[in-house]
């Protein structure tokens, strides 16, 4: 229970950081202050419940370690539960600021974010192909799955 409640609490500072960013201050800060306020959010949270629960908050981190077989899905049922309700929980209270903020932030007249592609954003959105070393941590990290395995066979081959 504990290691699902500290997901919660890690969403929440995720989402409550980051998004709370981007709907009070958005425009002040722009897409770099958005991103170093999720960036912020999500090192806070690493320290802070890293070693409880592993830090997973987001659904789809749970959901690959689930794969990968190092968590039962008891557990990962309870991850989930803890991150959205941390979630849901962060947006209601970024609501209830935004509605105070001097400029009264309605969900009925701004939205939720949902059309925010505007002429700046497209263009910010162009990006180049990916470059080889984006790929390194990817590759680094699969292949550190399955060095046990290599280890193992290159063992039992050198038994002659």
């Amino acid at each position: 229970m504990k290691k699902y409640f500290a997901e919660l609490v890690g969403t929440f500072f995720l989402v409550f950081f980051g998004v709370g960013t981007a709907v009070v201050a958005g425009d002040k800060v722009g897409i770099v202050g958005i991103a170093f306020a999720f960036g912020l959010g999500l090192v806070a949270a690493a320290y802070g419940i890293g070693p409880i629960s592993g830090c997973h908050i987001n659904p789809a981190v749970s959901l690959g370690v689930f794969v990968a077989g190092r968590l039962k899905i008891a557990d990962l049922i309870g991850y989930w539960v803890g991150q959205f309700a941390g979630a849901i929980l962060a947006a209601w209270v970024v609501s209830l600021i935004a509605a105070g903020v001097s400029s009264g932030y309605s969900i009925a007249a701004s939205g939720l974010g949902q059309n925010g592609w505007g002429p700046a954003t497209r263009a910010a959105t162009i990006s180049l192909p990916p470059s080889p070393m984006s790929l390194w941590p990817r590759c680094s990290s699969l292949s550190s799955f399955s060095a046990p395995r290599r280890r193992a066979h290159r063992a039992a081959s050198q038994d002659w």
